[in-house]
């Protein structure tokens, strides 16, 4: 490169300092460019996130029944996606009212989400929010659900999409409620 720069500057008549001062200003040139796009690459994603973090896929409510000990009630999610979402995967778990910190931690498998308009989905809790028999949650107290959906986006920055289920109560098993609700017992999946 300095020999190239030498050459230049003699052919043209002026000394090497001179080719050197001339070359300089385009050669930072070049080697700021890939700093310059990493830097606009990460405020660009920064801006796309904080204006939009991502409205392909939105979950709208999750209602949890009211529920004796022991039962796998169904759910009801209603959530729509809009655009194809990127691989993804949900965690959740319950939050007791009061005292206490979140119990049942549960990872749900990753999946891709496609496309679809104001799902209704009816899943039991336990499919939902761990495997039923492993975890129980304890009965005269309220409890609250959690959800988190993280995507791999590559071109967003990581904002999970949260949502809290409404209240709901969980029964103890000598309940006068629970009698009424007996036809839908059981501590699997139905």
């Amino acid at each position: 490169m300095i020999h190239m720069l030498k050459s230049v500057g003699a052919a043209a008549g002026y000394g090497f300092w001179f080719a050197v001062r001339r070359a300089a200003p385009m050669l930072l040139w070049l080697m700021w460019l890939p700093l310059t796009w990493a830097v606009a690459a990460d405020l660009f994603k920064t801006v796309a996130t904080s204006l939009d973090p991502f409205t392909g896929f939105k979950v709208i409510s999750v209602n949890v029944p009211n529920h004796c000990v022991g039962t796998n009630p169904i759910i009801h999610v209603t959530r729509f996606i809009k655009a194809p979402a990127p691989h993804g995967r949900y965690q959740s778990q319950f939050l007791p009212s009061g005292v206490g910190g979140p119990v049942c931690p549960h990872d749900g498998s990753p999946r891709t989400y496609k496309p679809q308009e104001n799902i209704l989905y009816a899943p039991r809790l336990y499919d939902y929010f761990g495997e039923a028999g492993q975890c129980w949650l304890t009965p005269g107290r309220s409890w609250q659900g959690e959800l988190n959906w993280l995507f791999d986006r590559p071109w967003r920055l990581d904002a999970p999409i949260s949502i809290k289920t409404n209240p709901f109560e969980v029964w103890p098993e000598n309940d006068a409620r629970c009698r009424a609700y007996e036809p839908h017992r059981n501590t699997g999946h139905q």
